[in-house]
């Protein structure tokens, strides 16, 4: 009986030692999923494409040293001519754009044989296509070719004269953008032009070559 009761004690200690620790659990194989970092998307700010900026409307303000392309009247308006310039761009076709614009020019002289005083004013409105190239992202190409119509008016003390008439031009220019929408415009411009004054001068060419600087908006 007591061999009976020592070999049940030994088994039960036998079946205690095979059972696992509840307080110790046995170590499982990290899981893929644990063993990788989670990784986060960083957004990072691109720089815009050409067709981030899809505005087909652009207007400007100009201004513009004149220099008119007669002689004569470069001699008497010898401190050049002041240009200021209000233009809209209207996209038909990329790159293709219908330009207008229209124009101020002025400007006090005198002829030094007699110092006589004389003043021109010049209001010309254009017509034509633009071609707009995109170079990068935020600066552009431009050329541009047309029709312009100039009123011409000029006077002294005993004189007053008006003329107008058809004409040409063309600028070319580069436009760089500060925004999305705002663009700084630097530009060359030549005109051409012939009016007879024959009370002041006889035929004039009062077309010429412009330099200046504008500001615009794409809408």
């Amino acid at each position: 009986m007591k061999k009976l009761s020592i070999l049940a004690l030994l088994a039960t200690a036998l079946y205690a030692d095979a059972q696992p620790d509840p307080t110790n659990p046995t170590p499982t194989a990290p899981s893929t999923s644990d063993t990788q970092p989670t990784s986060t998307m960083v957004e990072e700010k691109s720089a815009p494409t050409h067709n981030e900026y899809r505005s087909s409307i652009l207007t400007e303000y100009k201004l513009a040293y004149f220099r008119i392309g007669d002689g004569k009247m470069r001699h008497i308006y010898d401190k050049g001519l002041l240009d200021m310039q209000l233009t809209s761009s209207f996209c038909f076709w990329k790159p293709l754009y219908v330009y207008t614009g229209i124009e101020y020019i002025g400007a006090d002289g005198r002829i030094h044989r007699t110092r006589e005083k004389r003043k021109i004013r010049m209001v010309p409105v254009s017509l034509g296509i633009q071609y707009i190239q995109p170079i990068t992202f935020d600066f552009k190409y431009y050329l541009t070719m047309g029709g312009r119509y100039f009123f011409v008016h000029q006077w002294n003390h005993h004189t007053s004269l008006t003329h107008h008439g058809l004409g040409g031009f063309a600028n070319t220019g580069f436009l760089y953008y500060l925004s999305e929408h705002i663009v700084v415009d630097f530009f060359g411009e030549y005109s051409y032009k012939k009016m007879h004054f024959h009370k002041m001068g006889g035929s004039t060419q009062v077309g010429g070559l412009i330099l200046g600087a504008g500001i615009g908006y794409f809408w």
